[in-house]
């Protein structure tokens, strides 16, 4: 009995751990600047022209994670924070 409550406890203790680390690595910050949206703009045209020789999707994931954007509608004027360098 008092092995399965131990081992019940470490599991649990192992669970926290990850999902603390996990919570961690997705919040740290990223340095950004700024984009405004200009007509005919996309997530992924401003994802190729910040970083050409980079995959894409990489970036504008980023940019929406940046925005919280839950679409990927874009309006002119709009200012985005953009992955900087």
């Amino acid at each position: 009995m008092v092995s399965l409550a131990a081992l019940l406890l470490l599991s649990a203790f192992a669970f926290g751990r990850a999902s603390t680390v996990a919570a961690t690595r997705a919040e740290a910050p990223v340095a950004s600047q700024a984009v405004v949206v200009q007509a005919g703009d996309t997530l992924w045209a401003i994802a190729n022209r910040l970083a050409p020789g980079r995959d894409p999707r990489v970036t504008v994931e980023e940019i929406r994670r940046l925005n919280r954007l839950s679409r990927s509608t874009l309006m002119v004027g709009q200012t985005l924070a953009v992955p900087a360098g």
